[in-house]
């Protein structure tokens, strides 16, 4: 075979790490006393997820601390390597709450708007767990419809990664996502998400750009 070299270029970054230690008996407990219910999406067909109605439950509640801490952490690397910012910016998160899928439950195709990044961490995953995340640019590539022999990363719509408990994903917010409906007769799929936003200089007054959150 020739050689040859494929570079990827602007791609988008899927970020991922596991915790550990794990989540203690504690923590899972203080968790599975937080009340969620019903959320009612008419675009998604069948049994849907249940969210917290509590929306901000890394405020103010000790036993999530090391797991906030966890998170924030991670989001440090994020911005450090991928985002890699001239100006110092403090990017919090905003945003928490708690998805409790039940069986035969889904969550459906979304984004998240008003937020620069967007966390999912999984607390308890069912067998073949997979999230799947859609390219932004998927309208333009099949303006050409061309048969594929079988899917890559760069000629399909959406590309799935195993979903396993104690796992992060961080990634920009404009970015669609889902998982596929739950498929486990008896277990709940949960997970934590959350979203982060960022205080200091944007831009340049120079370039007359300049915004100061």
């Amino acid at each position: 075979m020739m050689k040859h070299e494929i570079g990827d270029i602007f791609p988008t970054v899927l970020y991922c790490a596991l915790k550990e230690p794990p989540l203690s008996s504690s923590e899972l407990e203080d968790i599975n006393s937080i009340g969620v219910e019903q959320r009612i999406n008419p675009e998604i067909k069948g049994r849907q997820n249940l969210m917290s109605a509590n929306t901000y439950i890394f405020n103010n509640n000790e036993q999530l601390a090391n797991l906030k801490e966890f998170c924030e952490e991670h989001i440090k690397i994020y911005v450090k390597k991928v985002i890699n910012p001239k100006e110092k910016l403090d990017f919090y998160i905003t945003q928490s709450w708690l998805n409790v899928t039940p069986p035969g439950g889904s969550t459906g195709r979304h984004n998240h708007p008003n937020s620069i990044l967007s966390g999912i961490f999984s607390i308890q995953s069912v067998e073949n767990d997979i999230v799947y995340f859609i390219d932004p640019f998927n309208t333009f590539k099949n303006s050409i419809e061309i048969e594929s022999a079988g899917p890559t990363p760069w000629n399909s719509v959406s590309w799935g990664f195993p979903v396993t408990d104690n796992k992060l994903f961080l990634f920009p917010s404009w970015l669609d996502h889902e998982i596929q409906p739950n498929v486990d007769a008896t277990t709940n799929r949960i997970s934590l998400a959350f979203n982060v936003y960022a205080k200091g200089i944007f831009g340049e007054a120079q370039k007359k750009n300049e915004l100061i959150l």
